[in-house]
C-alpha cells in the first residue's frame, strides 16, 4: 500500500545532516532518497571530510543539479566521524534535524513517521524537552538486496534499554536512525569529539533530560559492504576471543576503559548523579564487586555478557585499577 504523506505546513522545520568520506559509490542513491521523502526537508548539508575518491567532485555536481536545496560546507582537513557530525549540527539552524549516513537508502516516509513522533513527544513533555527519535534498520548488501529486515534483532540489541547506565555500557541507538528537535541539539552541542560517537552522546543527553523514543520498524536500508566504518558487527565466537587476547597481551580492554571515560565525560559537563561506573572509583572491594556485576547484567545477550564479565575477569586479575585508565 502507498504511503499516506502527512498534511503538514512545516517542512522548512527540517534539516538533514550527513558526513561523507570516501562515499562515491553509493552518495547519489541516498541523497536522491531523502529528496524524495513525503515530507521533504528544506535543505541536506553535506560535510565531505577530505575524501581521497571522488566524493567531493560529486558533490559539487549534486549541488549543481539540487540547487540551494544541497548546501556543501568547505572543509581543509579529515575531523573524523565525530567531529564531522557535530560541526553539521551546529551549522544547522532548523528546528528538526536528521542525521543520515552516505551510503544508505531511506524508505520515503522515513521523516514523516519521525516528524510525528516527535511532535507527539512535544505534544506529551512540552517543546522544550530534548527529543530523540530512531528506529529499526533493514541490512542489505552492497548491491542492495536484502539479508535481514531488523538490525537490532540480528544483533541483540533491546532498544527498551535506555538509560544512562545502560547507554554507557550498550548503546542501542544506531545514528543513521536519529532524529531530533532543537532543544536536544542546544543542550547536547558541541559533541565531545574524543572517545565518543555522536548517536551515544545524543542519547545520552536525551535520555539525561528529556526522552527517547524507539520507532520499531525499519524505516531505513542499512548497507553492509566492505568500507563500513561500523555497522553489523555481530558476536561470533572469534570475535570474543580476539577481545580476551588483546587483554592479555597488552594488559588492557580498550572498550571497557572507554566506558569509564566516557562516564567521567558526561558527568564533568553535566553534573547531576553519577553515572554507576563513576560510583566505582570510590567504593570499597565489595561495592565495585556489586557494580562491576550490575555492569555486566546491563550488556545485552548472553554472549555480551559472557565476554564483559570474562573481559573484566582478565583486568583485575592483571591489575584492577587499568579499569580506570
Amino acid at each position: 500500500m502507498e504511503s499516506k504523506a502527512l498534511v503538514v505546513n512545516h517542512r522548512d522545520e527540517i534539516e538533514v545532516v550527513m558526513a561523507v568520506y570516501n562515499g562515491s559509490c553509493y552518495l547519489e542513491e541516498q541523497i536522491n532518497s531523502i529528496y524524495n521523502q513525503t515530507l521533504k526537508p528544506v535543505r541536506l548539508i553535506v560535510r565531505d571530510d577530505c575524501s581521497s575518491d571522488s566524493s567531493f567532485d560529486l558533490l559539487q555536481e549534486l549541488q549543481t543539479r539540487y540547487g540551494k536545496w544541497l548546501i556543501l560546507l568547505t572543509s581543509k582537513k579529515r575531523l573524523g566521524c565525530t567531529e564531522n557530525f557535530s560541526i553539521l549540527l551546529q551549522t544547522s539552524q532548523a528546528p528538526y534535524v536528521a542525521i543520515a549516513d552516505q551510503d544508505d537508502i531511506w524508505d520515503p516516509d522515513k521523516l514523516e513517521i519521525s516528524y510525528s513522533a516527535c511532535k507527539n513527544n512535544e505534544i506529551t513533555f512540552s517543546v522544550n524537552t530534548p527529543i530523540l527519535i530512531h528506529s529499526d534498520l533493514r541490512l542489505i548488501d552492497h548491491n542492495g538486496f536484502q539479508f535481514k529486515n531488523s538490525f537490532l534483532n540480528s544483533e541483540g540489541l533491546n532498544p527498551n534499554k535506555n538509560s544512562i547506565d545502560d547507554l554507557l555500557l550498550q548503546n542501542v541507538i544506531t545514528g543513521c536512525t536519529i532524529f531530533v528537535n532543537r532543544s536536544l541539539l542546544n543542550k547536547a552541542l558541541p559533541i565531545p569529539t574524543h572517545n565518543f560517537m555522536h548517536d551515544l552522546w545524543l542519547g545520552l543527553v536525551a535520555a539525561r533530560f528529556g526522552h527517547i523514543e524507539f520507532i520499531p520498524k525499519s524505516l531505513i536500508s542499512y548497507r553492509q559492504h566492505h568500507a563500513n566504518l561500523l555497522g553489523a558487527k555481530g558476536m561470533g565466537l572469534s570475535y570474543g576471543l580476539s577481545k580476551i587476547v588483546h587483554i592479555f597481551r597488552y594488559g588492557r580492554a580498550d572498550s571497557v576503559s572507554n566506558y569509564f571515560l566516557q562516564s567521567e565525560i558526561f558527568y564533568n559537563r553535566y553534573a547531576g548523579n553519577p553515572p554507576l561506573l563513576l560510583e566505582y572509583k570510590k567504593a570499597g572491594i565489595l561495592k565495585r564487586s556489586y557494580i562491576l556485576i550490575l555492569a555486566v547484567f546491563k550488556k545485552h545477550g548472553l554472549k555480551r555478557q559472557i565476554l564483559f564479565a570474562f573481559s573484566l575477569l582478565a583486568i583485575l586479575c592483571l591489575d584492577s585499577d587499568r579499569l580506570l585508565d
